[in-house]
This record gives structure tokens, sequence and C-alpha cells, in this order.
């Protein structure tokens, strides 16, 4: 991201809820006249010390679509219909696969358990129905990259090998030591 070019525009959007302080730094240190900025935390109602992976959640999503075409609009009022035009076009092209894709798993999966080794997966799983009994310290200090409590990450084990869960979704930070775990339990997945 090109620092020189955030500092002089006229919009800009950020995330907020303590995950990119750097980019309201940088606007506070180069005012621009009439720059409109959509911090989307703050639309949403999260802060600091929230999940601040705001853009799993196909709600705020589309909060966010319908605020940033509010924004535009504010901005050139003379474009309004342009932005209309484009907010419906990207709704039904741009968004197409992505609420095909949430709409399918909801189908087929509603009310399935599952387990997250990450806070992020968090924003996705009740609009997909999905039950997530991941103990919520284990997925926040996971996201943190710090150690879950040795509570916590028992209780995940035995999730995972007593099948409690049908699906462990795994990001990278914590991959090797539930791979590990499986390798050494008496867990076999079904044929």
């Amino acid at each position: 991201m090109d620092a020189r070019t955030i500092a002089s525009s006229q919009y800009v959007v950020l995330n907020g809820a303590g995950y990119d302080p750097w980019g309201q730094k940088l606007l506070e240190a180069n005012p621009v006249a009439g720059r409109k900025v959509l911090i989307i935390g703050d639309l949403v109602g999260k802060q600091a010390g929230d999940n601040p992976h705001l853009r799993y959640n196909p709600t705020y999503v589309m909060q966010m679509v319908e605020q940033v075409t509010s924004d535009l609009k504010s901005l050139d009022p003379t474009s309004a219909a342009y932005f209309n035009q484009q907010k419906a076009q990207f709704i039904a092209t741009g968004l197409k696969d992505y609420t095909n894709t949430l709409n399918s798993i909801k189908q087929k999966y509603q009310g399935t358990p599952v387990g997250a080794t990450e806070s992020i997966f968090v924003y996705l799983a009740e609009p997909l129905g999905l039950k997530l009994p991941t103990p919520p310290k284990f997925m926040n200090t996971t996201s943190e990259g710090e150690e879950p409590t040795v509570a916590d990450k028992l209780t995940v084990d035995r999730q995972v090998m007593q099948r409690q869960i049908s699906v462990l979704t795994i990001l990278r930070t914590v991959f090797v030591e539930v791979l590990e775990t499986l390798l050494h339990s008496q867990y076999r997945p079904s044929p």
C-alpha cells in the first residue's frame, strides 16, 4: 500500500476495530479538506478488542457496500445514478459466487458442528447456520499467536478425536499442533 496515495485521498476505507490503527494516524497527520473516511468497525459497532476480521461477516459486507455507495454519492452527487448502477452490478455479479456459495453451504450443512482454530471463522459460522463449539478463548488466543490454555486445547483435541465436530477449519498457525494430535491419537476418519 502506498502511504502517499492514502494520505492524499479524498475517500479512505479502514477496517477499524484495532486492525489498522496506523491508517487513522496517517490520515490525522495528513489532513485533506473534504476527505471522507469510512471505518468499518464504527459502521458495524465493533471496537478494538473485538474480532477485527469484519470482512468475513456477510452482513457486514453488505453494510459496507451500502455505505461505500452512499459515501461516493455524497462526494460526487452528479454521479449518483452511476454509483447505484455499480452497486447493483457488484451485488448481482461481483458477489454472485460468494452469495451462492454461502447459500449452498447453509442449505447443505445448517446445524452441523464445526470447529475452528482461529476467530476469523466466527463471523462465517453464524450466518451459515453452523454450530461452533470451539472455546472462544482458544480461537482468540491462537488468532493472536499465543498459546491456548491446556483446558481449551484438551477440549478441542477431544472434539476432534471423539468426532464431536464434522470439520475443523485450520489456519497455519496451529496446523502442526493439531496435525500431531491427530497422528498420535486413535482417531481414524470414516471411509
